[in-house]
């Protein structure tokens, strides 16, 4: 008799019990997914309803010199912004940006915060686009940095925080360098630090006196609509000091290497080559897309976006001949080479390495002035 054919009572009943640990053990495991998929819920709705009335992520209490910013501003009534680190911070002069720009109606304002890098910056600079109101802003210059990675402090750090939205944090993740070689281990260590991010953003109204920490001193600069000055004795304690002193050291050097670069940049842009010998693999595509992105949302609100190299930092090199090879010069600019911006190599103008005084800000800022004007004539 064939085997199959042999069924009675007693296969009858295992055939019975089989199926009804194996409904059991579906169903457990249906319920516990099911479960944490509205504990995640619950959570993301009470997040959603406590956390604006608390104020815990309100821009003041977050990034006071954002928020003030944003305040200021308006009061002006600038159309225009210029967004970036410390670079644009201390080198961008608005008045000066206005008094170049005038023709075209603009009134500049400068965003340029501390250690504002990629991809913080590109969120910061989205945010402000998406509150602004159609033809609020006419212009947004926006400097191109290298990406810098997340520190695990930045998961419990109240600034980052707030940004970290399940929304921003999948933006992230996405624009990693996954397809750089040698960078796995680093990609899914920033994974791991931006979840932990969105977990504190999701239970941050639970844990609000956590993050009870004076705030660093607010800096006012609504004379100035934002530019901060750099003279010889500032800062005398932290990264600013310490450059310093390095320049004190040892300036003609320092500035003899950063004339090579500039006229390095300069051979590069007649190669059929540029970035001949340079190793940007794999980290072009992230800034790029996050470029086109911001230039798609300025798009939609009628802004001209213009992106700005000041200098040949890391991948910059790279991203730069990428973008003019994919979109064209009409909205780029850039400081990195020599034989146009001499006057901006000159060490009396200097604070240090990277940052200028006053008067190199001028003059960098009526180079950029120059340059944005003629692309809007």
């Amino acid at each position: 008799m064939d085997p199959k054919l042999e069924w009675g009572p007693e296969q009858l009943r295992k055939s019975k019990k089989e199926n009804l640990y194996v409904r059991k053990n579906g169903r457990r495991k249906g319920n516990i997914i099911l479960g944490t998929v509205k504990i995640l819920v619950m959570g993301w709705l009470l997040s959603k309803a406590i956390t604006p009335w608390t104020g815990l992520f309100d821009w003041k209490n977050v990034f006071p010199n954002y928020g003030y910013r944003i305040e200021d501003a308006r009061k002006a009534q600038a159309n225009s912004l210029v967004f970036g680190s410390s670079t644009i911070a201390h080198h961008i002069i608005p008045s000066v940006l206005d008094s170049i720009t005038k023709e075209q109606g603009l009134i500049w304002h400068n965003f340029g915060f501390l250690k504002t890098v990629p991809p913080e910056s590109f969120n910061l600079a989205g945010q402000l686009i998406n509150r602004a109101q159609k033809g609020e802003i006419k212009v947004l210059l926006f400097e191109v940095l290298p990406e810098e990675d997340h520190k695990l402090a930045d998961a419990k750090n109240l600034r980052h925080v707030a940004q970290f939205n399940l929304i921003e944090v999948i933006r992230r993740i996405r624009h990693l360098p996954w397809k750089a070689p040698g960078q796995s281990e680093s990609n899914w260590e920033q994974c791991e630090i931006l979840i932990r991010g969105w977990a504190e953003h999701l239970i941050g109204f639970a844990k609000k006196s956590n993050y009870n920490t004076p705030s660093p001193p607010f800096i006012p600069t609504t004379a100035t609509r934002g530019f901060i000055e750099l003279t010889q004795d500032t800062w005398k304690t932290g990264r600013l000091n310490a450059e310093r002193e390095e320049w004190r050291q040892s300036s003609d050097s320092l500035l003899a290497q950063q004339v090579f670069i500039a006229k390095d940049f300069d051979y590069r842009k007649n190669l059929d080559n540029p970035t001949i010998n340079w190793n940007c693999v794999g980290r072009v595509g992230p800034i790029m897309n996050q470029m086109e992105s911001l230039h798609n949302k300025c798009a939609k609100k009628d802004i001209q976006c213009i992106f700005y190299f000041q200098k040949l930092w890391d991948t910059n090199g790279c991203i730069y001949f990428a973008y003019l090879n994919k979109w064209g010069a009409n909205d780029v600019i850039e400081t990195m080479g020599y034989e146009d911006h001499m006057e901006l190599y000159s060490i009396e103008d200097r604070y240090g390495e990277q940052h200028l005084l006053k008067g190199g800000a001028l003059k960098l800022t009526e180079d950029i002035g120059e340059q944005i004007a003629a692309r809007m004539r």
